[in-house]
């Protein structure tokens, strides 16, 4: 079984449909979104009718769709926050039925697999993982080490590897878990421990 992991599109349609073609290359047979699909680009109700259009999708939703939640019923003329355009832009732009789409999404998926792998999707790795680690593994300290000290990919998983190795707390936690695949998006970096 080939999986796509795909998280945190932001409306930019573009890019996801690259994707999603070196994915039909690849022979994916499960695509797995982990949130955050609207947001920093134009592209609301493309983005989420292309997700809805997949095949063997498992979707959860990130914390920009919960913004939407947070949104509706709000009194849109006190909308006048400039950093908040783009969020209140793509909320006014979907569609009633994307809009819906987007806000009832879970926030977790457990599955098991036919070889009985036990798969849990989720957006945010805070949700299962509020450990000091992880937060060492932010976008933010990722672009500040870029910059101090620029470094390969093959470096970065090294040092994602032995930040979390190293966090006693995070590793309980881990120890305790049921043995399977835990998938998350949201840091924008790709590792894997």
């Amino acid at each position: 079984m080939r999986y796509a992991i795909i998280s945190d599109i932001h409306g930019n349609l573009p890019a996801f449909q690259a994707v999603l073609r070196d994915a039909k290359k690849q022979e994916i047979d499960r695509y797995v979104f982990l949130g955050d699909y609207y947001a920093d680009m134009p592209f609301p109700n493309e983005t989420a009718d292309l997700i809805k259009s997949i095949k063997n999708a498992y979707v959860v939703k990130g914390n920009k769709e919960n913004y939407l939640k947070d949104l509706m019923g709000q009194n849109q003329s006190k909308w006048t926050h400039d950093m908040l355009a783009p969020l209140y832009w793509g909320f006014q732009a979907y569609r009633p039925d994307n809009l819906h789409y987007m806000i009832d999404l879970p926030e977790q998926i457990e599955t098991i697999e036919e070889d009985g792998t036990l798969i849990t999707m989720f957006h945010a790795p805070a949700a299962l993982f509020p450990h000091k680690g992880m937060r060492e593994l932010s976008s933010s300290n990722f672009a500040q080490k870029m910059r101090s000290q620029p470094f390969s990919h093959e470096e970065y998983l090294k040092y994602a590897d032995m930040q979390l190795r190293s966090d006693n707390e995070f590793m309980a936690k881990l120890k305790s878990m049921p043995k399977g695949i835990y998938l998350f998006g949201h840091t924008h970096i790709q590792w894997y421990l």
